[in-house]
């Protein structure tokens, strides 16, 4: 039996490197952990990224589908089709556009701007609602974006004074408000007073003031007028009393209330638009319009209501700055739109002349909802300096009124070139040469019923009774003896793509 090395009672001495030889009578080593097996981490870890992934992809997609705005991506662009190659014709299907408000229409538009939206919500709802159509057409001439007029410049002073004479004519022959019941005023009535001395533009202003705030204390309240200045009122409205003091006056228009709908400049208002992010400043430089009302005399009295970017016929805009305008005949009735202050201001008798703009109908329809006058003018004749070009190729200006003889002033103080609206340099001067003919005998009216009877027929009843018993002198053109041709018309009216109204 072999013998320890040390003596008893001492202490065993560890070997070389600390460390405990294992022996009969000696405290079993210490263990350390155990060591997993080769690749089961790597297993784990492998596991636990997959978990991590399939968590986070979904998440992912619906973040950049339906969350991220990605509106003007690739996927949206129209390539042009090559000409002469159109798509096998079929008969447009029928439309397809459920009416959101609220919460879901908020809801729409955040998720149109969403890459889902771009790729796949708007290409499925505009080939459900025929607006795909455009691409299978086979157009074969370029269209023209910018309509011009065939015309040199000229200047008539022999045609410039017989205008003169026309509105002094139209304003001489205009009966007396007072002497038929109810009428509106209109430019003659104020005239006469202020002429006479009966009233002064001055006085005329602090009237127009107080209606104004009392139109914003009234429930509902008008919102006719969503942006004026008392200061700015008075001012004009006292150069204009000076004026005629001095017996110096400017023009017919001289000393009459005037609005303008708020896609014009006018200093020193804001220009909004009717939105919340526009017109973050006053403005500093008047449009056109604005200018030539000042030259001309007239009181601006503010700026009026209109429908979101113009973008609706309602007039409805709820945003903070503007709020919904309300129909003067009843407040709980829309206006129409998008011009849709300027109508309600007129009438409602704040001013007797309103400019709005007109598209598809911003100046006629809220003129006819609100029982005024509204002129849409030719493209190009009166200038479109310092309005938002909305749609310039088809929006004109245009002025609403209480008579279709002051539209006709206004429209021939207005109806000018303008050296900063190109597009209206070769248009012939204004002449009003028609506009005091006795009757409207020889006038041909053109009505085509295939577009005029798309509409309810209460409607078409009382306009079919019009047409016999309020023109009779009229010579009345119908389809059989006047065909109105417009090509691809039947299709685009039915693609919802082509909608026409009469225009004044």
């Amino acid at each position: 039996m072999a013998c320890s090395p040390h003596r008893a009672g001492n202490p065993p001495i560890p070997p070389r490197g600390g460390r405990q030889r294992a022996g009969r009578g000696r405290a079993p080593p210490r263990r350390h952990s155990e060591v997993p097996a080769p690749g089961s981490a790597g297993s784990d870890a492998m596991e636990l990224a997959l978990l991590l992934l399939g968590a986070l992809l979904p998440a992912a997609a619906l973040y950049l589908c339906c969350v991220r705005r990605h509106t003007g991506s690739a996927a949206a662009t129209l390539h042009r089709r090559e000409p002469g190659r159109a798509a096998a014709s079929r008969p447009p299907r029928d439309t397809w556009a459920p009416r959101l408000c609220g919460f879901w229409l908020r809801l729409f538009v955040h998720t149109a701007n969403t890459a889902f939206g771009q790729i796949l919500l708007l290409p499925l709802l505009l080939r459900l609602n025929n607006f795909s159509l455009m691409r299978s057409l086979d157009i074969h001439e370029d269209p023209t974006f910018i309509p011009e007029v065939a015309a040199e410049v000229t200047e008539d002073k022999s045609e410039t004074k017989r205008t003169l004479d026309i509105v002094k004519q139209l304003l001489d022959t205009r009966p007396d408000s007072a002497s038929h019941g109810f009428s509106f005023k209109g430019i003659k009535d104020y005239l006469d007073c202020y002429r006479s001395g009966k009233l002064t533009p001055s006085q005329v202003a602090k009237n127009i003031i107080a209606m104004l705030e009392d139109c914003d204390k009234s429930t509902p309240p008008l919102r006719a007028i969503v942006q004026w200045d008392q200061e700015q009122i008075m001012l004009m409205a006292e150069a204009s009393t000076t004026r005629y003091r001095n017996k110096c006056t400017l023009s017919y228009l001289d000393g009459i209330p005037v609005c303008l709908k708020e896609e014009f400049k006018v200093v020193p208002y804001y220009h909004r638009v009717g939105t919340v992010y526009l017109g973050t400043e006053p403005e500093t430089e008047d449009a056109t319009v604005a200018k030539k009302l000042r030259e001309a005399g007239a009181v601006i009295i503010g700026l009026s209501n209109m429908h979101e970017l113009g973008t609706g016929t309602t007039g409805c805009n709820p945003n903070r700055y503007h709020k919904i305008p309300r129909n003067p005949y009843k407040p709980n009735h829309f206006t129409g739109g998008s011009s849709s202050g300027s109508a309600a201001a007129v009438a409602a008798g704040l001013c007797p002349v309103a400019i709005g703009t007109d598209g598809g109908g911003s100046v006629r329809i809220p003129a006819s909802f609100c029982g005024v006058v509204g002129l849409k003018g030719t493209f190009g004749r009166i200038s479109g300096h310092g309005s938002l070009p909305l749609s310039y190729s088809t929006v004109s200006v245009g002025p609403i009124c209480t008579s279709v003889a002051d539209a006709a002033i206004v429209y021939s103080i207005l109806a000018e070139p303008d050296p900063l609206y190109p597009y209206g340099l070769k248009q012939p001067k204004a002449t009003l040469s028609d506009m005091c003919a006795p009757d409207l005998k020889g006038l041909k009216l053109g009505v085509d019923w295939t577009f005029f009877k798309a509409c309810d027929a209460e409607i078409l009843s009382v306009c079919e009774k019009g047409k016999e018993q309020k023109f009779p002198s009229l010579l009345i053109c119908l389809k059989s003896e006047c065909h109105l041709v417009f090509p691809l018309a039947d299709a685009l009216m039915r693609s919802g793509l082509l909608s026409l109204k009469a225009d004044a």
